[in-house]
């Protein structure tokens, strides 16, 4: 058996996402140490702190190998359950997913000061009933558009561009045309 290492294993973490997150905490299981990360910067909920197909650092006590996991470790159990004993998972859900309200989800981007693609959908999906269509009218369909800086909405509707900007205006944040596209800010900067 080997010994974990803390301070090595803060050093993986920083350079493999070249400063950007760091160590937050540690679960051990009975052949591995699993090392959580985050966002220096940006809250667990923010579409700009996600890292897509990676989990945990993971520290191999037979072996003293320090590995970053991904999503095929997770699926094909590479850890025989140890990681979901570790942090407690279950195959069971939890409870049934309920859309949050629009109030909540404006009280989170206002704390991100920063507009998430759920938070988008949950909204026109909320408004779908009166502007029948909205729920489908965010669209990236321009490589010239930065996807992380911008939606573009797209309708043949002119009410759901009212609707949009009013919904866009509720909480302050930009939106400008660029040619016959309304691009609405993910940011508030």
């Amino acid at each position: 058996m080997h010994d974990y290492n803390r301070e090595h294993a803060e050093k993986i973490i920083e350079d493999i996402f070249k400063g950007e997150y760091i160590a937050t905490e540690e679960k051990e299981s009975k052949s591995y140490f699993f090392v959580s990360y985050k966002h220096k910067l940006y809250d667990e909920d923010d579409d700009r702190a996600v890292r897509v197909s990676v989990g945990p650092l993971v520290f191999y006590k037979n072996t003293g190998e320090y590995k970053l996991s991904g999503t095929g470790d997770i699926l094909r159990d590479t850890f025989e359950g140890e990681m979901k004993e570790a942090y407690g998972y279950s195959d069971e859900p939890d409870s049934i997913f309920v859309k949050p309200l629009i109030p909540e989800i404006i009280a989170g981007i206002q704390r991100r000061r920063y507009v998430n693609l759920l938070d988008a959908q949950f909204m026109l999906e909320s408004l779908n009933e009166q502007y029948p269509g909205i729920e489908d009218a965010i669209r990236q369909l321009r490589r010239d558009i930065p996807y992380s800086e911008y939606f573009i909405f797209l309708s043949d509707n002119p009410d759901h561009y009212k609707a949009v900007k009013t919904l866009w205006d509720s909480f302050g944040f930009r939106y400008h045309w660029v040619e016959n596209d309304l691009l609405l800010h993910r940011s508030k900067e």
